[in-house]
């Protein structure tokens, strides 16, 4: 089992706070697998943030810091994963 942090900022979050909630996983999870349960927890809206098998144009996901493009990314012991917009600036 891993223990992965996860925090989900407004507007994939059904109300307008950013949400934080630590997820147990079996070992080898995927990031995909952690939207998956947060989703059926009502942590996260899942089709704000997932087209199918991909990452919606927009849609910023981080693991300790780090952009992932792949889903299938695998998860680490206290990894923490941020699903953030996509914001423009200089």
């Amino acid at each position: 089992m891993v223990l992965v942090k996860l925090k989900v900022f407004p507007p994939f979050v059904d109300d307008s706070q950013t949400i934080e909630k630590v997820f147990s996983l079996k070992s080898g999870a995927s990031i995909e697998e952690l939207i998956a349960l947060a989703s059926e927890q009502g942590v996260l809206r899942v089709d704000k943030i997932l087209n199918e098998n991909s990452i919606k144009e927009g849609v910023v996901i981080l693991v300790n810091g780090r952009t992932v493009f792949n889903l299938n990314y695998t998860l680490n012991d206290k990894d923490k994963v941020v699903i953030m917009p996509l914001v423009p600036g200089g």
